[in-house]
């Protein structure tokens, strides 16, 4: 497996309708447990996957990637979102299931088209997003030591309920570069909320 347990190649010679589904499955002590390595190896669909102690949980390429109802633990990076000279990038979603003890559960960069993820627990780590544009992080339990959010357009993290075990530090213009990400309606327990960007 070249230290990945599941690794997806370029599929623009075939259809839309010839794709991967992987579910039901639990991969871990690989330096990658899935990668989706192309730009074009899309409309892969990963339901029910439990990946824990990888160096990285998914590595993430191509646009069109559905993850849902999956816990993504005790990796280095949960959800590594690569568009850097990827036309193709992004627009997935990951919808149901949890990121938790991770030191990055989302690390994305250059992502230009978005990535929704709804509805996923996140406790630990370093959400950092690096010129990235319409990713949206919404309807979850969040609990972390840091938000990362150095340029590109705009991002949303709304709506979430922010448990406050953890510092929850909003890094603005990280590194010196201006970001345009918004924090809204993200709420602790006493009432007060998590906004910033507004």
């Amino acid at each position: 497996f070249a230290n990945y347990g599941i690794y997806t190649a370029d599929t623009s010679g075939v259809t839309r309708l010839s794709h991967l589904k992987v579910s039901d499955s639990t991969i871990y002590n690989t330096w990658c447990a899935i990668y989706n390595i192309t730009d074009y190896s899309e409309y892969t669909i990963y339901s029910n996957l439990d990946l824990h102690d990888n160096r990285i949980g998914f590595k993430l390429v191509s646009g069109n990637i559905f993850i849902s109802n999956s816990k993504v633990n005790d990796n280095a990076f949960g959800v590594w979102l690569i568009g850097t000279g990827i036309t193709n990038n992004g627009h997935g979603s990951f919808i149901g299931g949890n990121l938790n003890h991770n030191t990055y559960p989302i690390y994305a960069k250059d992502i230009t088209i978005g990535f929704l993820f709804n509805s996923v627990n996140i406790f630990d780590g370093t959400i950092y997003l690096e010129s990235c544009s319409g990713v949206v992080i919404d309807d979850g339990i969040i609990d972390i030591a840091e938000y990362q959010l150095k340029g590109g357009g705009r991002n949303y993290i709304r709506d979430n309920f922010i448990y406050g075990g953890r510092a929850n530090t909003v890094s603005h213009n990280y590194g010196g570069v201006a970001d345009n990400t918004i924090l809204i309606n993200n709420f602790y327990a006493n009432g007060t909320f998590l906004e910033s960007g507004v």
